[in-house]
């Protein structure tokens, strides 16, 4: 097999040395063994290319925006892939969760994970609305995790994720949780991970499992089957008649 086909993997310029490769063969061979070798090269080379798209790690899971006091399901969707090192969030976010890109690489090692050194882009969807605060560092962490296969978010389709992320892992409390949760059960989301500092405010609505976290790593174990957090449970008749 031409040595550019082993190189192909690694960009344009190594699929341009096979496919360059190919042609020679086939222009200066004649008879049936240049035509079988040029059928095994160009065979090689598809199979290189089709692996690269079955490595692809793409992932989507859930958390909540705000726009006033109404609730938005956000779609946390990452790709990881081969090439340059970078870290690209798109989906209007402002300064604050653009920022939560340094917070999840330092959550993420401290805490015994492995940071991917690839390309990441991370789309939070939809698009056109605004994505405002720090409560998207988990979900944002978190799809990071999933996307490079080190945890497994086995309900990603009825669960949400809520928190700020300090650099050491640590989940801290943000604002607004109650009209969050309230939006994540009106889209009839089953679960949702809040900083344990919000669990008493968030479980006030009921219909929805609140699983209060007070680190990254309680959120890894929790899927990891070491450690399951269970549910919060709080009295609703103290709140009522207090």
């Amino acid at each position: 097999v031409p040595h550019g086909l082993r190189f192909s993997r690694y960009g344009m310029l190594g699929s341009l040395v096979a496919v360059s490769e190919i042609l020679q063969i086939i222009s200066v061979g004649t008879g049936n063994g240049a035509l079988f070798l040029a059928t095994i090269s160009f065979l090689w080379y598809t199979e290189i290319n089709n692996n690269e798209r079955r490595n692809a790690m793409l992932t989507k899971i859930n958390t909540v925006a705000l726009t006033g006091l109404d609730g938005n399901i956000i779609e946390v969707q990452t790709d990881i892939s081969n090439g340059i090192v970078a870290f690209d969030i798109i989906g209007l976010p402002d300064a604050t969760v653009k920022e939560a890109r340094e917070r999840a690489k330092a959550s993420i090692k401290n805490c015994g994970c492995e940071y991917p050194k690839k390309r990441i882009t991370m789309n939070l969807a939809p698009a056109s609305l605004k994505k405002e605060g720090s409560g998207f560092d988990l979900a944002i962490t978190l799809s990071i995790l999933d996307a490079s296969k080190q945890i497994d978010i086995c309900d990603r389709n009825e669960v949400v994720f809520l928190g700020e992320l300090a650099l050491d892992g640590a989940v801290k409390p943000i604002r607004g949780i109650l009209p969050m949760v309230i939006s994540a059960y009106e889209h009839n989301i089953k679960k949702c991970f809040v900083p344990a500092d919000n669990a008493d405010e968030a479980a006030v609505i009921e219909g929805i499992e609140i699983y209060p976290v007070k680190t990254l790593n309680d959120v890894i174990d929790h899927y990891d089957g070491i450690r399951p957090i269970k549910p919060f449970e709080t009295d609703i008749d103290y709140f009522a008649t207090a």
